[in-house]
């Protein structure tokens, strides 16, 4: 979420790419950067929100339920960050992926009318809205609440289960890497 800032210039040279805007001036991008900022921040942060709770909810329900078992019974219990990943990858890989496809869905569907508010802010060509609620009243005035809610919700959708595809299958590859080449014993020697 940190790296939303950043990642909002890119996205607006994109959109402005896609309009066809044949002089992206600086005194543009920072306009659109300026009106785009919040609702940008906003859906990230609800989306990371709505999906990790979603996930992590139905992953580790039973881990928690054990734990809390253990603890009632006067068992001294480690909880820690290693336990719940091997946890979760003893879930079945369909488990995981059902969960995250709707998680994905669910957090889109929150988050797109806020993706969609961003788009037209950035995109405007002349200062059609004056800010992130404006814009929210004037597209379902002209053009419905459905617009508002289904409007570009397909393709964003099928982007972040790409994504978090891409990242289901690497992680478990990649990540031994990583625990090898920083591990203390490598450090040290």
């Amino acid at each position: 979420m940190l790296s939303s800032p950043f990642r909002l210039f890119f996205e607006i040279r994109k959109n402005l790419r896609q309009m066809n805007v044949q002089e992206i001036t600086f005194g543009k991008q920072a306009a659109a950067f300026r009106m785009a900022l919040l609702p940008f921040l906003l859906r990230d942060v609800l989306f990371r929100l709505t999906f990790e709770s979603y996930y992590h909810t139905c992953v580790f329900y039973d881990y928690y339920r054990k734990l809390r078992g253990q603890r009632r019974l006067g068992m001294h219990v480690e909880d820690t960050l290693g336990q719940q990943l091997q946890f979760e990858a003893s879930r079945k890989i369909h488990q995981r992926s059902g969960l995250f496809i709707t998680g994905v869905l669910i957090a889109s569907l929150v988050t797109q009318p806020l993706d969609m508010i961003a788009t037209r802010l950035i995109i405007q060509q002349k200062e059609a809205y004056s800010g992130m609620l404006d814009c929210a009243r004037t597209v379902i005035r002209e053009e419905g609440l459905k617009k508002l809610w289904f409007s570009g919700l397909g393709p964003r959708t099928a982007f972040f289960m790409l994504q978090g595809s891409l990242m289901m299958a690497l992680t478990p590859r990649v990540l031994p890497i990583f625990e090898d080449a920083y591990s203390l014993e490598n450090i040290i020697n």
